[in-house]
């Protein structure tokens, strides 16, 4: 099923009750002043009371028959939705009396309402069962539209508000129906709510669209690694273009299959050094903001492939007192604990904390993108030699003992061009993303508070 956003499957909900079109915009000139700032003179500030009445639960009981299959769903924090948590046969649940929710059924986590764990319940999910601990809301649909108050009460300043209302313990605060209906939304006529609520679905819509494309290059890119990384599939060069064919002859070795004329080498063979970094007492400031970028796992797991920047930086005196190196650019950076195997190229000179081992390819014997792409092939294998403790980690010796396939250099740079060239198309939608992003959070800034108003006529 394709993923939506809460947002847009409730403003698709109204799409269908409202019928209105846009026709532009204008910016408002006339404002109020209200306990929550200011708003357009002709809007509402209004409690959830007015648009929301509580469901009596007693109609919606469920009695958990031992084999009947059930959905179970919960809510995402941060206002990510109402999403289908499993599937399941009554025997295997624990608690007998459930309720149903019917689609467009506003439910909130008693707990987790702080963290904006509330939303519509889209579609797909009508007949699913929750528990006593999410109430069931209805929205008064002559009043309000749902897109609008779900794009509304998805802004962290609700979920601030939330955490002032909630009372207990420190981490079992709970909401209440009463006080959570108590929260305040400015309320726009109808027509605009609705607006409101289309444009910033468009936008949504348009996310999910490039998230789609994102996920099937990103399958795409997994199959032509394990053909590519195993040589089931060769790639040479002719005539300036890269071609492939199916290989067919092989030889056994420890690891398994491989083309003949592949070679099985320990990866300290093929690297100037495997080595890895320290981190200067934090005591010191004299150590720390100087010139030298210096990594942290963050750093490596916030990275897509090229590591540019960095959130910390040590001086001259920093690299010197510590254990740390300067690692030449075009050297992997792979990460030893807690996220085990997460890997990254650093575009400049660095130096690392001990969790991060620095490998420095011998630039005649490998391909530092081949090796990239071979370590992300390879993480579960990694993973496999990994000591555990409190938590899984490697050493430097299982990483320069690892035994790895190699292809001639040649191939090794044919096998990197073609999966980089996938990544590089995955960047560009990343960045298309990234950008809807701003343009969303832009104009839920200006449209919820009504500096920009949308103008919306009766459809024809």
């Amino acid at each position: 099923m394709k993923k939506q956003t809460q947002s847009t499957q409730a403003s698709r909900q109204t799409t269908n009750q409202y019928k209105y079109r846009i026709t532009g915009f204008y910016k408002e000139t006339r404002f109020q002043e209200t306990a929550i700032g200011k708003i357009p003179s002709e809007w509402k500030i209004v409690k959830l009371a007015i648009i929301f009445s509580e469901v009596n639960k007693k109609s919606r009981v469920v009695n958990i028959n031992d084999y009947e299959p059930y959905k179970l769903i919960t809510v995402k924090l941060y206002s990510k939705g109402v999403v289908l948590r499993e599937i399941k046969l009554g025997k295997d649940i624990k608690t007998k009396v459930m309720f149903k929710v019917k689609a467009g059924d506003f439910i909130f986590s008693k707990i987790d309402a702080r963290n904006g764990a509330y939303g519509f319940v889209p579609p797909e999910l009508d007949g699913a069962v929750i528990s006593a601990d999410f109430p069931i809301l209805e929205l008064n649909r002559t009043k309000a539209v749902d897109g609008y108050v779900q794009y509304y009460m998805s802004q962290p300043m609700i979920w601030e508000t939330i955490k002032n209302y909630a009372i207990g313990t420190t981490n079992r605060k709970r909401i209440n129906v009463k006080q959570f209906l108590e929260l305040v939304i400015p309320l726009p006529p109808l027509e605009e709510q609705w607006g409101v609520a289309e444009v910033l679905s468009t936008v949504d819509r348009a996310i999910e669209v490039v998230d789609g494309v994102v996920a099937r290059l990103e399958r795409l890119k997994k199959a032509l690694m394990r053909e590519l990384l195993t040589g089931r599939v060769r790639v040479r060069e002719e005539n300036g273009k890269l071609v492939f064919h199916r290989e067919t002859e092989f030889q056994e070795t420890p690891i398994g299959k491989i083309p003949k004329e592949w070679k099985i080498v320990k990866l300290k063979d093929i690297c100037e050094k495997i080595k890895a970094g320290g981190t200067p007492p934090t005591s010191r400031k004299e150590f720390y903001n100087g010139d030298t970028p210096f990594v942290k796992i963050e750093d490596i797991t916030n990275t897509r492939k090229y590591l540019k920047h960095t959130s910390t930086t040590i001086t001259k005196a920093g690299l010197e007192n510590s254990n740390a190196w300067l690692v030449p650019p075009k050297s992997l950076l792979f990460a030893m604990y807690g996220s085990i195997g997460a890997i990254a190229i650093n575009d400049i000179p660095v130096a690392t904390n001990q969790a991060i081992l620095a490998i420095v390819p011998n630039r005649e014997k490998s391909y530092v993108e081949f090796l990239y792409y071979l370590l992300i092939f390879l993480k579960p294998y990694f993973e496999k030699y990994a000591k555990r403790t409190t938590q899984a980690n490697l050493t430097a010796e299982i990483v320069r003992e690892f035994k790895i396939p190699l292809p001639p250099l040649q191939e090794q740079k044919n096998i990197a061009e073609i999966l980089s060239a996938v990544d590089r198309v995955i960047e560009l939608y990343y960045e298309k993303r990234k950008r809807l992003e701003r343009l969303k959070r832009g104009l839920m800034d200006l449209l919820l508070t009504g500096r920009v108003k949308v103008r919306v006529k009766c459809a024809a």
